[in-house]
């Protein structure tokens, strides 16, 4: 349990202090930039119900955006994306 309060304090954190970055297509930050590069992180799992296992998920992205063409309203684009998942599940024999 201590472990899974210290992924979600990482990832409130990590929301708080990226947060002025992640706004919508208005934002001027990449514009006439061709090559960005991103980095997702997730946590999750079954803490809060009540169940006799364990199931705990951590999600890690990257990607890579390429622009092809951009103008003021819209752009093409590509995305390279990879993900990396790791799992855990435990049965909890609480009878």
């Amino acid at each position: 349990m201590k472990n899974n309060n210290i992924n979600t304090v990482f990832v409130l954190l990590a929301f708080v202090l990226c947060s002025n970055i992640a706004a919508a297509q208005e934002n001027t930050l990449f514009n006439n930039t061709k090559h960005r590069f991103g980095l997702n992180i997730g946590f999750g799992g079954e803490s809060l119900l009540h169940v006799n296992y364990d199931y705990d998920v951590a999600i890690f992205q990257a990607q890579y955006f390429y622009s092809f063409y951009r103008r003021k309203i819209w752009g093409l684009d590509m995305i390279v994306q990879s993900q990396y998942n790791q799992t855990k599940c435990e049965c909890t024999d609480e009878d």
